[in-house]
């Protein structure tokens, strides 16, 4: 504590501790959880819609649903392009 009130000029903050806010300790959702999954099958299978479906263990009907609810959808520069792209 003496150190960090030494290099610190003025008065030691949270952010010199290390400490985050309370929104950025709180675990992710399970959209959160669900919209990153979506997103992974998608680069692991290269942007294959069927391919990500049957590995997520859902219909592609369902992945279609999701990519649309969570923003993932093909606009040319979503979560498809990157993976066809091989950007993810």
């Amino acid at each position: 504590m003496e150190r960090m009130a030494i290099l610190c000029e003025e008065r030691v903050a949270a952010s010199d501790l290390g400490m985050l806010h309370a929104e950025e300790r709180r675990p992710p959702s399970w959209r959160d959880i669900e919209r990153q999954a979506n997103h992974e099958a998608l680069c692991m299978n290269s942007g294959n819609r069927t391919l990500a479906a049957q590995q997520l263990g859902i219909s592609l009907r369902t992945l279609q649903y999701r990519l649309k609810e969570y923003q993932l959808e093909d606009d040319g520069a979503g979560a498809i392009a990157q993976a066809k792209n091989h950007d993810c």
